[in-house]
This record gives C-alpha cells, sequence and structure tokens, in this order.
C-alpha cells in the first residue's frame, strides 16, 4: 500500500516539474515537448495504473450508443469553441491581445499536418492522464472530483504568467472533466481534440480581426 500511495504521489507531481520546463524552458519547442511529457504521463497511467481508469469504462458504458459519445464530444466541443473564441475577442479587445496571441505564437510555425497530429496525442495523452489518472485519485474523495483535478490543471500552467491560458485551462478542466465523470473518456477525448484543432487553425484570424 505504501509503495502504491508513493507511485501515485510520483506521477502526480511530474507536471509540477514537466510543465515549467515545457512551457518556459522548452517554449521555442513546445509543440514537440508537450507531445513527448502528455505521451509519457498518458502511457505510464495505463501501462501502471490502468486500474485507475476504471471509473471511466465504467461511466462509458452506460452510454445508450457509441454515436451517443461522439454526439456529445462534438457539440461539447463546439460550445467549448465558442466560449473560447468570445474570450478570445474580448480579451484581445480589453488589451490582452499580447497574452492571447502568445499562444498561438508557440505552434504557428509549424506545419498543419504535423500540427493536427501532435495536438490529436496531446489530446488522447491529457485526457488519460488528467481525466483519467488525476481525476480517478479524487474520485472517492468528493461528489465533484473534476473541480479538484481542474484545478490541478489549471494551477500549472501559471508557470507561464499568462493568466488567459490559466483560465482557459480551468474552463477546458472542468467541462472535459464534468463529461469525463459522466459518460466516459470518448466523448472527452472528442471535446478536447476538436476544440483544439479548431482554435488553434482558425481562431487566430478570427480573434484579430
Amino acid at each position: 500500500m505504501m509503495q502504491k500511495n508513493i507511485s501515485h504521489m510520483l506521477l502526480f507531481t511530474i507536471p509540477l516539474i514537466v510543465w515549467p520546463l515545457v512551457f518556459v524552458i522548452l517554449k521555442n519547442t513546445f509543440l514537440y515537448s508537450m507531445g513527448l511529457a502528455t505521451t509519457f504521463l498518458g502511457l505510464t497511467t495505463v501501462l501502471f495504473f490502468k486500474n485507475d481508469l476504471i471509473h471511466l469504462l465504467i461511466n462509458g458504458q452506460n452510454q445508450k450508443s457509441k454515436l451517443k459519445s461522439i454526439f456529445i464530444g462534438v457539440v461539447s466541443s463546439f460550445v467549448l469553441y465558442i466560449i473560447f473564441l468570445l474570450g478570445g475577442k474580448i480579451s484581445y479587445y480589453l488589451g490582452f491581445g499580447n497574452l492571447v496571441l502568445s499562444i498561438y505564437d508557440m505552434v504557428l510555425s509549424i506545419n498543419k499536418i504535423i500540427l493536427s497530429v501532435a495536438l490529436i496525442i496531446i489530446g488522447v495523452m491529457e485526457e488519460i492522464y488528467w481525466r483519467g489518472f488525476i481525476q480517478g485519485i479524487f474520485i472517492n474523495d468528493t461528489p465533484y472530483p473534476w473541480i479538484l483535478s481542474s484545478i490541478y490543471y489549471s494551477m500549472v500552467h501559471i508557470v507561464t504568467f499568462n493568466y488567459i491560458l490559466v483560465i482557459a485551462a480551468l474552463i477546458v478542466g472542468l467541462i472535459t472533466g464534468y463529461i469525463a465523470y459522466q459518460f466516459g473518456i470518448v466523448p472527452s477525448i472528442i471535446t478536447h481534440h476538436l476544440v483544439r484543432v479548431s482554435y488553434y487553425h482558425f481562431s487566430y484570424i478570427v480573434i484579430k480581426k
């Protein structure tokens, strides 16, 4: 039991070290660094902590069909995209455009195909780790585990000193966390992926207009 608690604690605290490396020290290679970091976290969770993902599988089996998962994911991603788009434009016109655009600057020079593939990998692995492992840690201690996991998810972004990104991380965490808790990980992955790809590919031009 002690060894299990230690291993859980180690995996739990890794983002506190990795996120500063990715967002600050390795920001010039952000996409690749984040891809490697999230892949490590996601695969480690699947290989060594798969029992912590049972809560996602159980919730996912309560759905009437796989089509419902896809529908929930697509609709949720659309809602989240609109929230981000409006939030981005409001922030831009309030004079915080540099904070919004800095989020894009980390990936705009990347080839669109490479960007899309990387975002798929990052989205899947982040959901497995944050909504699977991290949220699973809190699931027996509170009826609202997605709130605690979302707070932690947003906290690790504080190192960027970009409060727009911190708020965005909190919103993403709350929405995808709730979706994963209620419907399983498939719709949360769809939501995370679609909103990220759409946001990075299309929102830059829209927000600046």
